[in-house]
């Protein structure tokens, strides 16, 4: 555990409660991932769509991924998404481009790529479910790296959301079994939980930002543990909303209805009074 961590929580305890507080107000508020993969009619079209969703979610906030994948479920629902013969790229650019009003992103020379890649691993390894009874996360963790933009690095952040979105309990996860394995010794870190470590929380006045990714995922983890000690996911997963871009303000000010509502306002350089 960082010792920067654990001073840090020693000498703000406020900052601690006011964290705890913070996530446990999004336990009930859904994964966009999860939300739209739990469309789906049946586990193996909701695991399809969850290695899509995890896969795009690259670039993009959480109002745009949920509106990308909503977009594409509604134009290819269910077994669309691997079914022969595959959308023409030009169809699946202009779905996303109309899903984000025209906003640019910048992989979007790439997702026709990962969804006909999507495409592909689910039917080599069909029925999905059959497929994730049989591994365990180590397993699953090497055979993810078959999809297109999931990574090949030893840290594989989308490999290890994919995961926990096919095994947390809703609304974080599709609560399926998975045998458990070596491959998750972390979570995933999102630009929130960046911007709380940087903005607010143990490296607040350090050079948080330039440290390596690799740096970053220890302490941010550490920050997991201290919170949220016996369901880390739910820290991840609270943190992710922390100043997160939403439709006219804030994410987390739009969920809470006014920053005043927020256990961390007081501590925020952003609140605002209503």
């Amino acid at each position: 555990m960082s010792k920067q961590g654990l001073r840090f929580a020693r000498e703000n305890p406020h900052i601690v409660e006011a964290s705890q507080a913070f996530i446990q107000k999004f336990d009930s508020v859904p994964d966009p991932v999860v939300k739209v993969a739990s469309l789906a009619e049946n586990e193996d079209a909701q695991i399809a769509w969850v290695l899509l969703g995890s896969v795009l979610y690259h670039g993009l906030t959480y109002l745009q991924v949920l509106s990308v994948l909503e977009a594409l479920f509604k134009e290819f629902p269910n077994k669309k998404l691997w079914e022969t013969p595959v959308p023409k790229a030009s169809e699946l650019k202009s779905v996303i481009k109309k899903a984000l009003n025209n906003e640019s992103w910048a992989l979007l020379e790439h997702a026709p790529g990962m969804f006909w890649s999507v495409g592909f691993f689910v039917r080599r390894h069909f029925p999905l479910k059959t497929w994730l009874d049989s591994r365990n996360e180590e397993e699953l963790w090497r055979d993810l790296g078959e999809i297109y933009f999931m990574g090949k690095k030893s840290i594989r952040p989308k490999v290890i959301s994919t995961i926990l979105r096919i095994k947390n309990k809703p609304p974080l996860g599709l609560g399926l079994s998975v045998h458990e394995g070596k491959a998750i010794s972390f979570f995933p870190i999102s630009m929130g939980s960046r911007r709380f470590m940087g903005f607010m929380g143990p490296r607040k006045d350090g050079d948080f930002a330039d440290w390596t990714p690799e740096k970053k995922l220890v302490e941010v983890n550490d920050w997991y543990k201290i919170v949220s000690p016996k369901a880390r996911e739910k820290a991840a997963h609270g943190f992710s909303f922390f100043l997160e871009p939403g439709q006219n303000d804030f994410l987390c000010q739009e969920i809470m209805k006014s920053c005043e509502a927020c256990p961390l306002y007081c501590y925020c350089s952003y609140g605002r009074k209503s």
